[in-house]
């Protein structure tokens, strides 16, 4: 399975249990952040794979939870395990994003330039970097935890496509949080699976009663092709039914809880409809 290497460089032969332990915590939480924000599930599960002795590698196996509909699962593992390097990698050149200039570049990328450095990433990772406080939360626990451990002389992370390494110098500096002002709406498209519990079958402009996971949730549908084939019954539908979708979630910030709260749904485009039965059988064959 993929897996990422977290490395404590030190002299000595043993290391703190808080050090060792929220280390890994933090890391746990942005691995299942990201798993939710670009994958819309949270079925992935960390294993520390045994070490050799006297070691202070900690390699920490990525499993995937997720059940037999899934599909190209290693590809988004290890799309998790870049995404969280490079997460590492902003916050090491970046630290804080108040005063960023942020430049579009081509193929989703973005260029980034503060008081501290400039680099080119990823747009969807430094969205999730500079939008997201408990991915904020975590990388500043991480260096927390090692900026206390003076045994501590550097904290690398590295997986098979590439490697971050961060100097105890840095520790202090980077474990302080940084707060992200929240908007009042956000919204997000994520890819997403949904199973249809009522369909709307005429031009009525109902909404289609879908679950999204466990959730029971009402969405209108704005992709014209895919309605006309419906209304024309060129295609039939029941409960039960898949349908893989671009999904438009507008969120809105509550103070009470301190979170986006979805409040309405949007189906931006079709992509693929799986009856009832053939879910089954791809069950069957998972």
């Amino acid at each position: 399975m993929p897996n990422i290497t977290v490395r404590f460089k030190k002299g000595g032969h043993d290391i703190d249990v808080d050090t060792y332990i929220g280390t890994l915590r933090s890391l746990s939480v942005i691995a299942k952040e990201v798993n939710y924000k670009n994958n819309n599930r949270s079925d992935i599960q960390l294993n520390i794979v045994a070490q050799k002795e006297g070691s202070f590698e900690a390699v920490i196996e990525f499993v995937s939870t997720a059940g037999p509909i899934a599909v190209q699962v290693a590809p988004e593992i290890l799309s998790i395990i870049n995404t969280i390097i490079e997460l590492y990698k902003i916050k090491k050149t970046l630290r804080d994003t108040g005063n960023a200039q942020v430049t579009n570049l081509a193929d989703n990328k973005v260029q980034v330039i503060n008081n501290f450095g400039t680099m080119v990433v990823n747009q969807p990772t430094y969205n999730l970097y500079s939008e997201n406080q408990t991915v904020q939360d975590a990388l500043a626990s991480t260096f927390s935890k090692t900026s206390k451990d003076n045994s501590v002389d550097s904290l690398v992370l590295n997986s098979s496509d590439d490697r971050v390494e961060v100097d105890r110098s840095d520790f202090e500096a980077l474990s302080r949080k940084m707060t992200i002002q929240a908007k009042d709406m956000e919204n997000e498209v994520v890819a997403a699976t949904l199973v249809v519990a009522k369909p709307v079958l005429d031009n009525s402009g109902n909404k289609w009663s879908l679950f999204k996971g466990t959730e029971k949730i009402q969405a209108d549908i704005q992709d014209e092709e895919f309605l006309e084939r419906v209304f024309r019954r060129e295609c039939g539908f029941k409960s039960g039914d898949r349908l893989m979708v671009e999904l438009l979630i507008q969120k809105e910030y509550s103070e009470q809880y301190l979170m986006y709260i979805p409040k309405k749904y949007s189906i931006l485009k079709v992509k693929s409809h799986i009856t009832g039965d053939e879910a089954i059988q791809m069950d069957m064959l998972g």
